[in-house]
């Protein structure tokens, strides 16, 4: 059975500001080169009229993996994640995360959130369904899945701070 996962992580920047390091093709390679100790891959990363996708192939360390699941998930794990953004509005933005273990039905389908809070503050919401329809141990792995989640908004939060911290050239 799905489980809900909702989430708020509030930034200290404008909207624009992070919106427009979301869409940024130079922080998605810096952001899969740095976070999962290095092991994830850009896979894709495309921007148009429509909006801004970016497609990341990340592992999932096997310490991160409860011991009751080894037995029933492959050695290597992996996920694979879609972030898109649709074009910038007013006051907010809109966008989607999905989410995909690879070789297991596993997955999050969510909607993401950009909302102002101020001139130089805003939040990001998330909120979808967490579903894994593995035999046995499905309700496991939906857990896992959100909790990974939920840590994968604090390290993205703290890479995210850093790298607008950094001086442009």
């Amino acid at each position: 059975m799905p489980s809900e996962i909702s989430h708020v992580e509030p930034y200290p920047c404008s909207l624009d500001r992070l919106y427009t390091t979301l869409t940024d093709e130079q922080y998605w390679r810096d952001r899969v080169a740095t976070m999962a100790g290095g092991g994830g891959a850009l896979i894709s990363c495309t921007a148009d009229a429509s909006g801004f996708r970016a497609v990341v192939r990340q592992p999932i360390p096997a310490t991160s993996i409860p011991a009751a699941l080894t037995r029933f998930v492959p050695s290597r794990v992996h996920v694979e994640y879609t972030e898109s953004w649709l074009p910038r509005e007013t006051d907010h933005a809109a966008g989607t995360f999905v989410s995909t273990v690879v070789s297991m039905p596993a997955r999050i389908d969510a909607r993401v959130e950009l909302r102002a809070a101020g001139p130089d503050r805003c939040d990001m919401h998330f909120a979808g369904m967490v579903t894994a329809s593995v035999p046995v141990v499905g309700a496991m792995v939906e857990k896992m899945m959100a909790a990974q989640t939920a840590e994968g908004f604090r390290i993205e939060r703290e890479f995210t701070l850093d790298w607008l911290a950094r001086p442009r050239v």
